[in-house]
């Protein structure tokens, strides 16, 4: 193959994959899917493999994704949406250290311990994510559903507050804010 068949390869690539982009700005993700399995049968592009495994997941496929995923930590994910939650925590368990700077590690021990409705760890698992990615709108929406299970509607309401603050919805913030002092009252 030259370097021109190459070229040919990488455009024909570049073009699927803004097509299938185009489809998810319209929020087809079916099609998205349709255009990204075709190329996966094309090309053997491990982009557009993740790209493809990703959307499955979005699609509630998480087998699919798994299976076709090389991310360890996307597995993880995948594995806890299909409700496998026992291998996914041996996962990140035989992997701390090799994870523990990992923003996304700590999210999924956060989501594996509120699966497990273990509350106090999940918060613990949200305070190591924030400590790599402080100030993330994850970190209050991923306390707001935790106080919500726990029925601490202050601080879900609070943290909802938060989570509506950094995404620059502030009418709703204000709101949740509201909501949270007429508890506290």
């Amino acid at each position: 193959a030259t370097s021109r068949d190459y070229e040919c390869e990488a455009s024909a690539e570049h073009a699927t994959n803004e097509r299938a982009d185009l489809y998810l700005k319209e929020d087809i993700i079916t099609s998205a899917i349709d255009v990204l399995e075709r190329a996966v049968q094309k090309f053997d592009s491990d982009s557009v493999k993740e790209k493809l495994a990703h959307l499955y997941l979005k699609n509630d496929q998480p087998q699919l994704a798994m299976d076709l995923t090389s991310d360890e930590l996307f597995k993880v994910k995948c594995m806890l949406e299909s409700g496998e939650t026992y291998e996914a925590f041996k996962i990140l368990t035989d992997n701390q250290a090799k994870y523990s700077n990992n923003a996304e590690f700590h999210a999924l021990m956060a989501q594996y311990f509120f699966i497990s409705e273990e509350y106090e760890k999940a918060l613990e698992s949200v305070d190591a994510y924030n400590k790599i990615n402080p100030n993330s709108p994850l970190v209050y929406q991923m306390r707001a559903l935790i106080y919500e299970n726990k029925n601490d509607d202050y601080n879900a309401h609070l943290n909802w507050g938060k989570f509506n603050l950094v995404r620059k919805n502030k009418d709703i913030a204000i709101n949740e804010f509201l909501n949270a002092y007429q508890l506290n009252e």
